[in-house]
């Protein structure tokens, strides 16, 4: 913490299968009529040659869309602009996103632990337009 004093804690990121058809479409694009892009493809972009800026912003909004506080009774897990921020302003945010930027097996591992599983396989299958 900023007091100096190390702490373990839980932290908690998921994505559902709706809020991650919301990211696709919303990194979406028409070529010649046919939707194309993706959050898929954004990822599978930025890992071959992204800029250090696009990476950075995109690894800023899976945490962002990402963390969540579980209930006790394990029946919700809330997204709410005060449970980011909690988190966001903590040591735990700083250790962690610095760990994602420079570690690419915690970055990998973190975008399949955050993805929904029944959807893992589409993604795995899905390749990116080749250019005409």
């Amino acid at each position: 913490d900023f007091n100096g004093v190390e702490h373990t804690d839980d932290y908690y990121f998921n994505i559902s299968p709706a809020e991650f058809t919301k990211m696709e479409a919303r990194e979406m694009y028409m070529v010649d009529g046919k939707a194309t892009g993706g959050m898929s493809e954004r990822l599978q972009r930025i890992t071959k040659g992204g800029s250090g800026q696009e990476i950075m912003d995109t690894f800023e909004q899976l945490l962002k869309d990402s963390y969540g506080v579980r209930s006790e009774d394990g029946q919700r897990f809330v997204k709410s602009e005060k449970a980011w921020e909690d988190f966001r302003y903590s040591g735990a945010y700083d250790e962690f996103f610095m760990e994602l930027m420079t570690d690419t097996d915690s970055a990998s591992n973190f975008v399949n632990s955050i993805m929904p599983k029944k959807l893992q396989g589409h993604l795995e299958k899905r390749e990116a337009p080749k250019p005409e």
